[in-house]
């Protein structure tokens, strides 16, 4: 070891050991030292790790699952029974919903076990955020739901190079954790979505609502699989969203709330820039 790097060599049998060899300098002269790790122990510590885990999987989606599945079978018991039109469609509606809800938890599982596969293209944030809000509008007006929802956007173009799919599935889901989970007392969500530049390049999305504030031991385990403060939350959501971001070269976070006492809550999704030489390429805005 002539040159001083340290070097390691892992050994298999007749247990797993990894041998790290180290040059010191010493007063007799050159020596060399030998460290030996027993790697077994980590891998059974890993490997208890790895089954606490998949129990509390196992646990949450049980629980998630036990509570729509019994709302049905009550509701399917009762169909028979049923001697009007519109107690039959309640019990149907019932039956939908729940079931609804289960194939919801069944693919924020399978989105969160899965590599999310990127094909990147580029996107105007501008036109596209321009176009998913009057989507929204349009829908929550449709609902019959209270609310305002505003874009703030620069007058020129917003470039990115980023999956389409995973941009709708981020933005959607933060629009529906603030539906969710942001409105005030009133019932009234104002919904305020800004889009701007970093000095970096870079382009940011806040997603800023007009609820409570999330709690302060909340905030650190937002991101975390099955961390809900909601009944019917899967608590996948926010960890899917920041999982694609990731895989976009992006990121998701929850901002510091504004000491304003109608900040609510705000997340910001940070997505890279296009290329300089990406730029007069051809855009979309769509879903697909």
């Amino acid at each position: 070891y002539r040159t001083g790097a340290a070097q390691q060599r892992d050994i298999d049998r007749p247990r797993r050991l990894r041998a790290q060899f180290h040059r010191i300098e010493t007063a007799l002269g050159p020596r060399a030292l030998i460290v030996l790790l027993d790697l077994s122990v980590e891998d059974e510590r890993v490997r208890r790790d790895k089954l606490a885990a998949l129990g509390r999987l196992i646990a949450s989606i049980a629980h998630e699952v036990r509570n729509p599945l019994s709302s049905i079978r009550q509701a399917a018991e009762l169909l028979p029974e049923s001697t009007s039109a519109g107690e039959r469609d309640q019990l149907t509606t019932i039956i939908t919903r729940h079931s609804d809800r289960i194939n919801r938890l069944v693919e924020d599982v399978l989105g969160a076990a899965r590599a999310p596969r990127v094909n990147p293209q580029v996107v105007d944030l501008r036109e596209w955020l321009t176009h998913r809000s009057a989507e929204r509008r349009e829908r929550w007006r449709n609902e019959g739901q209270p609310f305002e929802l505003t874009l703030e956007a620069p007058d020129r173009p917003a470039l990115v190079r980023v999956d389409s799919t995973h941009l709708w599935q981020v933005v959607d889901n933060l629009c529906d954790n603030a539906e969710r989970h942001g409105r005030p007392a009133d019932g009234r969500l104002i919904l305020r979505l800004a889009l701007t530049p970093t000095a970096q390049g870079d382009w940011q999305i806040r997603v800023c609502d007009n609820g409570p504030r999330i709690e302060a031991d909340d905030r650190n385990a937002l991101f975390e699989p099955f961390f809900t403060t909601h009944s019917k939350g899967t608590g996948l959501g926010l960890f899917v969203a920041r999982e694609l971001a990731l895989a976009n070269r992006g990121d998701l976070l929850l901002d510091q709330a504004a000491t304003d006492d109608h900040s609510g809550n705000c997340f910001c999704l940070t997505l890279p820039g296009a290329p300089t030489d990406e730029q007069t390429g051809e855009t979309t805005y769509s879903r697909e």
